[in-house]
Formats: structure tokens, C-alpha cells, sequence
């Protein structure tokens, strides 16, 4: 498994590169400049390069769940039993083959993609972390040994860079796929949770050393490594990331002009040994790939 890092660490061990030795600094105005900081440099660190050690392997449908007592539009797709429907009615409708009010939408006729942020999901896809190239299989290429990639994968409108946040798949494709991604770079926050606060979906809070990220909305348990499934999921950073961002951490609290430029350009330096350390000649689809990220 890929080695991570908590905030708690990360976020000391940046301080301590600005000589700031007494330990997170949460709640103060340069605990906030740090945590910004420390993410414009992840931001970059993780930008650098498609990382084989980043990449996520999973299996996708094209389509969310059915949802029981969930109020749908009439139009609106999902997969269940095996299957894709359409709902034929507007709102809260019975099972999909049992309630009429759901029509069966043949493959073939379906539109195939894969959104970047798939609600239902636990992982967004990086919107920079896409090689259409080798983005969908139909056999998991960790266990098939000579799966090859669906040929035809396509951003769904402009380049991502112009909007796109959907890549459409091939009409030959089959139900699901097993897609190969990297995920957006973490961002971290030092604001503490609040007991009794209600959280929603995507925001961050610190406690008990780590950053987490809310998965549902109107979530008030605590942050927890046992909380369940679908409520809180920490956020991390690769620990072979680490030096490369304290560097620029680093170059980016000092006040003389000329001598930020220079350690900006020890950081470059520094970040490009990385990129061909871990990515040069590595094939796609190494060992190294397959360790997932963040929680584990």
C-alpha cells in the first residue's frame, strides 16, 4: 500500500521548514496562510505528472443506483437488477422491473459516460488525471492478464480545459467498465470540527490530527477511522510527495525576492528528479498503481 501522511505531520513538518516549531497552527492567521500555502504547493506537486503510484482502479456503471422513496424526474436513468431504466413518471416511484412506471433501456440505445464527479461515488476523477487513451477496459487489467483499453473514449464537449467534465464511451461498450484514473489533488483544512454542527458533502474539517472530507449531507457524527461508510473519509498525501511540497512551502514564506526565486528553482529542480524517479519508464500499469490513495 501506497504510505501516506496525516495533516497533523504534514502540516508540522511544512511549519518547522518556516521555523515554526510549536506544532499545527490552527485557528490563527498564519495557521491559515500555511494551510493555503501547503495547498497550492500539493496542488503543483500533484499536477506535476500522471503518477503510476496515484492511479485508482475502478469498476463503473454509467448510470447512479435506484434509490428506494428517492422523488425521480420523469427522463432520469439509473441502474438496477442488471440493468439500466428510465423513469416514464415524475416523482417517488417502485422498483425498477416491478413498478411500470420504470421502462428497461436496451444497451444499445443507451449514451455511455462517465462523469469526473460521480455523486454516488467515492472518489471524484482529476480532471488533469484522464488518458483517453487507456481511460476504460472491460476487463480489469490488474487481474486479465492482455486487457487492452476501450479505443474511442472521448471528452463529452470541449477539451476539459473548456468545460467538458464527462468522458463518453465507445457504443460497443459493455454495462460497466473498470476505469483508470487519478483522483484531484487533497486539500486540506485546519478549521476544527464543531460538535453538533450539521456538514455537507465535500467540506473539510481537522480533528484528532487528520483532515477530513464529508461524503453526505447533514452529518454530524464525529470524524472517526470507524465512523461507516459514506459519512466522513480522511484526506492524506502520499508520503514521497512530502519533501517536494515542504520545499515549496518553504520558498513561498520567504521575503526576499531573489532568494524566493532561487529556492523556487531548488523546488523545481527537486520536483522534476521526482517525476523521473517515479514515472520515467514506469510502465502505466506497475505494481506500484494499484495501492489506491488517502485512507489506506
Amino acid at each position: 500500500m501506497l504510505e501516506t501522511v496525516s495533516c497533523e505531520r504534514l502540516m508540522r513538518r511544512c511549519a518547522s521548514a518556516v521555523g515554526f516549531t510549536a506544532g499545527v497552527p490552527s485557528g490563527s492567521g498564519f495557521g491559515e496562510r500555511l494551510c493555503d500555502t501547503v495547498n497550492d504547493a500539493v496542488a503543483r506537486v500533484w499536477g506535476k505528472a500522471r503518477w503510476p503510484q496515484l492511479t485508482v482502479f475502478e469498476r463503473r456503471w454509467f448510470r447512479p443506483p435506484w434509490g428506494e422513496g428517492v422523488a425521480y424526474e420523469a427522463g432520469q436513468e439509473v441502474w438496477h437488477a442488471g440493468a439500466y431504466w428510465r423513469a416514464a413518471l415524475a416523482g417517488p416511484v417502485g422498483e425498477p422491473g416491478v413498478d411500470a412506471a420504470w421502462e428497461e433501456v436496451a444497451l444499445a440505445d443507451l449514451v455511455k459516460f462517465i462523469a469526473l464527479d460521480q455523486p454516488w461515488e467515492r472518489h471524484e476523477i482529476g480532471l488533469r488525471g484522464v488518458d483517453l487513451a487507456a481511460f476504460a477496459f472491460g476487463r480489469d487489467p490488474r487481474v486479465c492478464a492482455g486487457a487492452a483499453p476501450l479505443a474511442g473514449c472521448a471528452w463529452m464537449g470541449d477539451y476539459p480545459g473548456g468545460g467538458a467534465t464527462r468522458v463518453r464511451l465507445p457504443a460497443d461498450a459493455p454495462e460497466s467498465v473498470v476505469v483508470a484514473y487519478q483522483p484531484p489533488a487533497p486539500r486540506f483544512s485546519l478549521e476544527a470540527w464543531e460538535a453538533g454542527r450539521a456538514y455537507g458533502y465535500g467540506e473539510r474539517v481537522y480533528h484528532g490530527g487528520e483532515c477530513w472530507r464529508c461524503l453526505g449531507n447533514g452529518v454530524s457524527e464525529e470524524p472517526v477511522v470507524d465512523c461507516g461508510v459514506g459519512v466522513w473519509e480522511r484526506v492524506r498525501l502520499p508520503e514521497f510527495m512530502v519533501a517536494c511540497v515542504r520545499a515549496y512551502v518553504a520558498a513561498a514564506f520567504l521575503e526576499d525576492e531573489q532568494g524566493r526565486a532561487r529556492a523556487y528553482g531548488r523546488a523545481d529542480a527537486e520536483l522534476e528528479a521526482l517525476r523521473e524517479a517515479f514515472c520515467g519508464g514506469t510502465s502505466a500499469y506497475g505494481e506500484a498503481a494499484f495501492g489506491g490513495y488517502g485512507d489506506e
